[in-house]
């Protein structure tokens, strides 16, 4: 399992290298996009903490040890944009809706290993089969860069969330009340 992890890494970073080489305009970044994100995500978040405490009744795990391996895991997602969107940006980038019209059996296989590689998810693993679709729609229109810190950014307010920052932020908002 190691070498597989790094396998991917190592053939992230290839493409980091050889797409910039070869398409420069596919990783600009948009701070303003990001922003937007962020905001959008933390008000998500908030509203379902809102609606399991107050709705639900159900509180957020407490004195729960964050388990610190998982940074890996957290800043490390990066490389499932370069590894599973990249390469269909390039073929876009040079090829247009032919080229990925051609490279569609590759495109369901890598699909594929993206959702089997997020199964421990359960619901959340078999929806995952949309995340190569809507990062590469997004990579499009803002560079994958963009999407890539939109991502870790995504999984670190996810995981603070689930470890505790959650309900101290309800905590305060219960006692403000």
């Amino acid at each position: 399992m190691f070498f597989v992890y790094n396998y991917y890494y190592i053939v992230a970073l290839l493409l980091l290298i050889g797409g910039y080489k070869l398409a420069p305009e596919l990783f600009q970044f948009k701070i303003d996009k990001v922003i937007k994100f962020v905001k959008f995500i933390l008000t998500f978040v908030t509203i379902a903490a809102v609606v399991r405490a107050f709705v639900i009744h159900k509180s957020y795990p407490q004195g729960v040890a964050f388990p610190f391996e998982a940074l890996n895991t957290l800043f490390g997602v990066w490389w499932e944009d370069l590894f599973f969107v990249l390469p269909y940006l390039l073929i876009h980038r040079f090829f247009g809706n032919r080229g990925l019209l051609f490279a569609s059996p590759l495109i369901l296989i890598t699909t594929n290993m993206f959702v089997q590689g997020h199964m421990y998810q359960g619901v959340a693993g078999y929806l995952s089969v949309l995340y190569p679709l809507v990062s590469f729609h997004y990579s499009k229109k803002h560079g994958i860069t963009t999407v890539m810190l939109c991502h870790v950014l995504y999984d670190v307010i996810v995981v603070a969330g689930h470890y505790g920052l959650t309900s101290v932020f309800l905590d305060l908002i219960k006692w403000a009340l």
